[in-house]
């Protein structure tokens, strides 16, 4: 038992000696600096040498029999070491002694590594002592600058400040007042970017123990609201753009002042981890780069409308170049990113983002917006400005940290479409399958449920009376001889197969003509025109059968027995004939009423239709993003990145098909339009545009009473662009339209403005041909075959078109008879308002010296009736008054 007790007591104190306090101790000659941290050593891929030496100080001065001295890496993933051999030492007897190390360090990969000092040692009474430190030398692993990082951070700068510049520019001041008046979506917006990200960002920071690198670039994320893509999904949706502009607008202001509240609140706990100094000054300049652009687009838009429209219509195209930049080039430069990513950090980077939809959704239903309010409200609520939060940390924060940093906000730049074209997605499959296979069956990719109406009046001068048997024959006889000169009038379409496709009626089906007859009122002049208005109306909404068994158009006469004129209604399918091509069917009926000879339409089907003029070389710029929209983006992303217009109307149309539509007409006669021509030629303008004015101010008079903007659309196709020039029988030439953007503000006398808006709008469609339209077609003879571009843009061009105005047809013609029995009165040219879908579409056509005017809108897109009536007499008021200005 004695034995046992003394082997337990000895077992104790030898325990108890190598857990005592080492009598030896290592201090780092390296470090000179006790009580803060100096600068790291920097590492990167290749190899470093560094001395490190050692003073050991021991408290007894009994010898040392043996001393293993080794050192090692505390963060093995980010350095290596390639030569730590341990020092083994004999029996010394010193009280102070030095080591010195030589260590070979590699980087491995971006972070920070501290390095380790372990020591075993052996005194003269054969106690163990083990020894482990930090030696206070911090290693950080960086990544070698080179020209590409250099230049990803220079674009990133000027895509942002051109991004913000843009957004200003898109900004109406009286949208932003508007809206600032009803601030509620405003105000949710707010509360989502600048309360409820920045709290989220910093919860989940600590929530997933993220390092201090990725917690600041989480949190710079989160505080860092906006952007332009916000407004570009926005449009996508169909949502409220002036809501999202305005909304992008205050929050890249008060960004200002939130920003560095919160990184100042927050951002020092992550910072303070490697004793980072903030450079406060740089942040100031990040935020300066975005007030000082978007307050001087702001200031352009308010003082030079017309070019602040110009440059937001490349809003959308630097937005997607930087989406495309970033997951592009951005990984490229970034690829580490991809070894130092974890679930953790992939988790905050989807969470953050869309949680703040969720809360803008969940407010948005809370405080009843509406739909259109609500996608805004939305996209806006979780859409953050990673380009900002990346150009902050590539300026403020030291390497390695600012490296570390960015790999967040480019996972959020990847996690913020997903959910937003997923969804878009959905729906767009949802609505195809509905429009392919539920009630609207019949709408096809051939544009076959819109039609044009052409109208003629005609005086009998040899009876005062019409004679309706012998013209109706003679009517019969020159449809029979206008089909053999014209056989798209005997094309059909074959709905039968997946893809619809044209078939040709056999000559028997015209046996019996599409003729029909109605009675006119026989009241006074006034109550005639609104009559015919209405059977023009009427004829636009009854269908085409697409069958074996009856064509795609079809003829109308309005006759009275107490009346020696009668009109001519000829009704269009769009499928067999556009504006110019239709005219030469009208045209040619009336010639061969005429009994001419020889027609002045012969068909001419061999008439090649690739020979462009190559008068220029497109622009590189032109080139490279038809490329990017025909050849790279699959064309779901294609169709809504490069749309083939934009609206920036107040009154927006309602997109259903089924609508009906109306029209409103009226005339100017002979004299007074002799007078118009002249003035547009003293103030150096054109009819086009005088009468685009006249529709924008008396639409301003009647339906606004306040400020507009409004969107113009003139379509423009390619006859004039071939050689030969393309037969007047041919379809599907359109290649692209001349667009233009105006601002209108109200005022008490708004004919003053008549001139100068005419002329605005003159410079836009001369600049748009120019600088748009002609380099398109220049540039599509690169990319594509001319052939099938042609044949696929009539049958996939897209009805619908979002514009706020829009003008076409515009024709000066005078038809001389042979036949000094009979003699075209006037004449007019309109068509169904889905052919091209602006809220209102006007078609001009001038006959023998009397210009007639039909404007077409969707009946659901204006509430009362009455009020178009005014503002068509409005407009007939403007173009006289214009005259004596």
């Amino acid at each position: 038992m004695l034995l046992k007790l003394t082997f337990f007591i000895f077992f104790l104190i030898e325990i108890f000696s190598l857990t005592a306090g080492s009598p030896c101790s290592f201090t780092c000659l390296n470090q000179t600096e006790t009580h803060s941290k100096s600068q790291p050593i920097y590492l990167n891929d290749t190899s470093h040498v560094i001395l490190i030496v050692f003073e050991i100080n021991c408290t007894s001065n009994g010898p040392i029999i043996y001393a293993n001295v080794s050192i090692s890496i505390e963060n093995k993933r980010s350095v290596e070491i390639n030569n730590s051999l341990p020092l083994n030492l004999f029996r010394f007897n010193i009280s102070t002694n030095y080591l010195t190390f030589n260590l070979t360090l590699r980087g491995i990969l971006l972070g920070y590594s501290k390095l380790l000092l372990h020591a075993e040692y052996l005194n003269e009474t054969r106690n163990l002592f083990n020894y482990t430190d930090d030696l206070n030398i911090d290693l950080a692993v960086k990544r070698k600058t080179t020209v590409i990082d250099t230049i990803f951070t220079i674009v990133i700068i000027i895509l942002v400040c051109i991004g913000t510049f843009l957004i200003g520019c898109r900004l109406v001041p009286q949208n932003l007042y508007a809206n600032i008046r009803k601030p509620v979506p405003i105000i949710i917006g707010l509360f989502s970017q600048f309360l409820c990200l920045p709290l989220l960002a910093y919860g989940l920071a600590k929530l997933a123990k993220l390092d201090s690198s990725a917690a600041i670039g989480l949190l710079s994320t989160g505080t860092a609201p906006g952007g332009g893509a916000s407004n570009m999904y926005t449009a996508m949706y169909g949502g409220d753009v002036d809501l999202s502009a305005s909304m992008t607008f205050c929050s890249t202001i008060l960004a200002f002042g939130t920003f560095p509240l919160w990184i100042l609140l927050l951002g020092r706990e992550f910072i303070d981890t490697h004793d980072v100094h903030f450079p406060w000054e740089n942040m100031f300049v990040t935020l300066l780069s975005l007030v000082i652009p978007a307050a001087i687009g702001l200031l352009l838009r308010w003082k030079k409308p017309t070019i602040a429209d110009r440059f937001t219509r490349y809003l959308r195209v630097i937005t997607l170049f930087f989406i495309t930049y970033i997951l592009t080039f951005g990984i490229y430069t970034n690829l580490y990113i991809f070894k130092l990513i974890d679930y953790r950090t992939i988790l905050v980077s989807a969470i953050l983002p869309y949680s703040g939809f969720l809360i803008g959704f969940l407010m948005s239903i809370i405080t009843k917006q509406s739909r259109q309010r609500l996608i805004a409200i939305f996209i806006e609520s979780g859409l953050q400005n990673t380009g900002v939060a990346i150009f902050f940390l590539r300026l403020s924060l030291p390497e390695p940290d600012r490296d570390l940093a960015i790999i967040v906000p480019i996972f959020v730049a990847i996690a913020i479409p997903i959910p937003l074209l997923i969804i878009y997605g959905c729906i767009s499959i949802h609505g195809y399958y509905k429009k392919r296979y539920g009630t609207n069956s019949l709408v096809t990719n051939i544009n076959t449920e819109h039609d044009r109406e052409v109208l003629f009046s005609i005086s009998d001068l040899k009876h005062h009376h019409f004679l309706f048997p012998k013209w109706k024959l003679r009517i019969e006889k020159s449809l029979r001889l206008t089909i053999d000169a014209q056989p798209r009038l005997r094309l059909q379409v074959d709905l039968s197969r997946e893809k619809p496709r044209f078939v040709i009626l056999p000559i028997s089906v015209f046996d019996s003509l599409p003729i029909r007859v109605v009675e006119r009122i026989n009241d006074d002049d006034d109550e005639q025109e609104e009559f015919l208005d209405k059977t023009i109306e009427d004829e636009s909404n009854i269908g085409f059968d697409f069958n074996q068994c009856s064509p795609l158009w079809r003829v109308l006469l309005l006759v009275s027995s107490n009346s020696n004129t009668f009109d001519l209604i000829i009704t269009l399918n769009h499928a067999i004939g556009d504006g110019t091509s239709g005219m030469a069917f009208f045209t040619s009926l009336l010639e061969c009423l005429s009994e001419k000879s020889t027609l002045t339409f012969p068909l001419s089907d061999d008439r090649p239709l690739n020979e462009l003029i190559p008068s220029k070389l497109p622009p590189l710029s032109s080139l490279i993003l038809k490329i990017i929209e025909k050849m790279i983006l699959p064309a779901i992303l294609s169709k809504y990145f490069f749309p083939k217009t934009y609206w920036t109307g107040n009154t927006q149309r309602i997109a259903d098909e089924s609508s009906r539509t109306r029209l409103v007409s009226f005339k100017l006669p002979n004299d007074t339009l002799d007078l118009l021509h002249k003035k547009c030629r003293f103030e150096r303008t054109t009819i086009h545009t005088a009468l685009l004015s006249a529709l924008l101010l008396s639409i301003t008079e009647i339906f606004g009473k306040r400020n507009m903007q409004f969107s113009c659309n003139t379509a423009v196709n390619i006859r004039r662009f071939c050689q030969p020039i393309i037969s007047n029988q041919q379809m599907g030439v359109f290649v692209s339209s001349a667009d233009s953007y105006h601002y209108i503000p109200y005022r008490n006398n708004l004919i003053d403005l008549f001139w100068p808006l005419a002329r605005q709008i003159k410079e836009q469609i001369n600049h748009e041909i120019e600088h748009s339209v002609l380099p398109l077609v220049q540039t599509l003879k690169f990319i594509s075959d001319w052939n099938q571009f042609l044949i696929s843009q009539r049958n996939t061009l897209p009805n619908g078109y979002q514009h706020s105005v829009d003008i076409s047809n515009i024709l000066r013609w005078t038809f001389q008879t042979n036949d000094p029995s009979w003699k075209v009165l006037h004449g007019g040219f309109t068509q169904s308002a889905n052919v091209i879908g602006s809220v209102f579409t006007a078609s001009a056509v001038t006959v023998n010296g009397i210009l007639k005017i039909y404007i077409c809108f969707h009946e659901h897109d204006i509430e009362h009736f009455q009020q178009v009536k005014l503002m068509k007499d409005k407009m007939q008021q403007i173009l006289i008054d214009a005259i004596s200005l």
